[in-house]
This record gives C-alpha cells, sequence and structure tokens, in this order.
C-alpha cells in the first residue's frame, strides 16, 4: 500500500486529495483508490506566470496638507491608470483614508489613500507611487509614504 497526493487545478484554488493505493492490478497502469483520509481546498503552489508579484505591500500615503482641490483634478486621471493594474492583480484594494466618517450629506475630509500593492520589491511599490498621477499633480506626499510587508490572514471578496 502506499500514499497519494493528487492536486486538482479545475478552479483557481487547488483541491488536494490524499488517499491510500494499492499497486496497480497485472496490465493497469492505475493504482486503486482505497478511499479519501481528507480533502479540502488548498491555496495554488503553482504562480499564473513566472513574472506575477507575489509579496503584497500594505501602504498608506498621506496628502499634502490643502491638496484636496489637486487630489480632486488629478482623480480621474489616478483611477484610469488603475484599471489596467486592478485587471493584471498588481492593486488589490485602495481608498482614500479620512480624518473622521462623514455626517450624511457631508464631504469626506480626505488625508491621504490606504492601498495593497503586489510587488517583488518595496522599490518597485515605490516607483508605482511616485508615477502615480496624484504625485505628479501634487497630492501626494510619497516621501512620507510607509510602506509594510503585509501577510494577509482573513480576505472576502466585495
Amino acid at each position: 500500500m502506499s500514499l497519494a497526493i493528487r492536486c486538482y487545478r479545475a478552479r483557481p484554488n487547488c483541491i488536494l486529495s490524499l488517499y491510500t493505493t494499492t499497486h496497480p492490478p497485472p496490465g493497469s497502469p492505475h493504482p486503486i483508490r482505497l478511499g479519501s483520509v481528507s480533502t479540502k481546498p488548498a491555496r495554488s503552489f503553482t504562480r499564473m506566470s513566472s513574472s506575477a508579484p507575489t509579496k503584497e505591500w500594505l501602504v498608506h500615503v498621506p496628502d499634502f496638507p490643502g491638496a484636496l482641490d489637486k487630489r480632486l483634478a488629478a482623480r480621474p486621471t489616478h483611477l484610469g491608470n488603475l484599471k489596467p493594474a486592478i485587471e493584471a492583480g498588481k492593486v488589490v484594494f485602495g481608498g482614500a483614508t479620512l480624518s473622521k466618517q462623514p455626517a450624511e450629506g457631508e464631504a469626506p475630509d480626505m488625508t491621504g489613500s490606504a492601498m495593497l500593492i503586489k510587488a517583488d520589491s518595496e522599490e518597485e511599490v515605490r516607483k508605482i507611487l511616485e508615477e502615480d498621477p496624484y504625485t505628479k499633480g501634487g497630492a501626494w506626499d510619497v516621501k512620507n509614504a510607509k510602506i509594510w510587508p503585509f501577510k494577509c490572514a482573513v480576505r472576502t471578496a466585495l
């Protein structure tokens, strides 16, 4: 009797199946499956592409004081430029940080931005920030950006 592990890649998550087998009957190339010990979803151990970044970075970029008009002017270009990065999975989430939760009907007081970026290095994250329309438009203070390596424990879909 031997132990076998099989990974089915029919979905983005890999299904690992652990089971015991006997040697194949004479003339048969396939082992006989005796029964499943456990089956559970697991993360795929392979990358979709060799160039896809696997490291995640939690980022906070403060706005310069009084930069709301500059932020609003750069916003359409900023969001348009993000679309390909979001579709490629490089930007996981992002949004404005606020000084407080606004009352109903009140405009939010934006103080910066928070985001989760997939990149191979902190330097790559800094380059992304420096090339963003919010930086080029004078809204983001990238010299005071905080970038932390991040390991997600819980993640849900929107």
